[in-house]
């Protein structure tokens, strides 16, 4: 499991909580505690129940008959608990809004809560004479959270350019709250290692602000553009729309051009349409 999937697992969990004895296997969890974005504590007399689907709090106690430490589960009876399970891991989402603000060099670093274990406002950055004002939510899931979202950022000063990044935003593509255009968390940032980073340009581009790097001139990813897709086309291996394939190529691009920053969605887009353009027929 990456370090995005990961933390996107501690973003859906109950309280950001799971088990340590639940990841501590998994590799990216050294990466994700290295950030600060994780933090390890006993669990004491309660923890998360990882025994079936509910994610319910537990009170861990001592079972009459067996003697053996462990919890009660409505819907499995008593589990034993290990050793690892009496401690947990805990994320930290104001510390990856801290991060993400940091990456972007944004005017205000220190994260601000604006609906609790919900929404943070990360800060604001200029881009090609814009401000642009990012924000971060630990869930998307259903019309009330949208709700709490869009009350919060009502009471926002200003929400021209808006970005918020959410972990999960395949059930709101096309959804606006309040202005904020939304965003996928591994649209935004990449984890390698013990950095994370972003790209201020990427995110002005999911904001819906207007990308002039070239002014005027030829896109500097277009030749390598250009092969990229002609291979996957010659081989047979591109995806059936414009958008698939744009993703696949943005997936790629790091392998190929590991120096390089990836290409925005509408430049790799365009690429796409220009190519078939150009081949239309033949």
């Amino acid at each position: 499991m990456s370090e995005i999937a990961l933390l996107k697992r501690f973003l859906a969990a109950y309280k950001f909580t799971l088990s340590l004895d639940d990841v501590c296997a998994n590799a990216a969890l050294s990466s994700l505690s290295e950030l600060g974005l994780v933090q390890f504590r006993e669990s004491g007399a309660t923890g998360i129940c990882d025994a079936c689907d509910l994610n319910h709090t537990v009170k861990f106690e001592i079972d009459p008959v067996a003697n053996k430490l462990g919890w009660r589960c409505p819907a499995i009876g008593f589990v034993e608990a290990s050793t690892e399970q009496l401690k947990t891991a805990r994320f930290m989402p104001d510390v990856l809004a801290s991060l993400i603000g940091s990456s972007l060099q944004c005017q205000r670093r220190k994260p601000v809560p604006l609906a609790e274990n919900l929404l943070w406002n990360v800060g604001w950055y200029e881009f090609q004479a814009n401000d642009l004002n990012i924000y971060l939510a630990s869930r998307i899931r259903d019309t009330e959270d949208v709700g709490v979202i869009a009350r919060a950022l009502r009471a926002e000063p200003s929400l021209r350019n808006g970005l918020l990044i959410a972990p999960d935003v395949s059930s709101v593509a096309d959804l606006t709250v309040s202005g904020c255009r939304i965003a996928a968390i591994d649209d935004v940032i990449t984890i390698r290692g013990n950095a994370l980073s972003t790209d201020q340009s990427r995110v002005a581009e999911l904001a819906g602000v207007l990308i002039n790097e070239t002014r005027g001139r030829p896109s500097i990813f277009q030749p390598m553009l250009n092969d990229l897709i002609s291979e996957r086309d010659a081989s047979g291996g591109a995806a059936r729309t414009v958008k698939g394939e744009a993703r696949a190529i943005r997936v790629l691009w790091p392998e190929q051009f590991p120096s390089i920053n990836t290409p925005g969605k509408t430049t790799v887009e365009n690429a796409i349409r220009a190519f078939q353009e150009v081949n239309k027929g033949q």
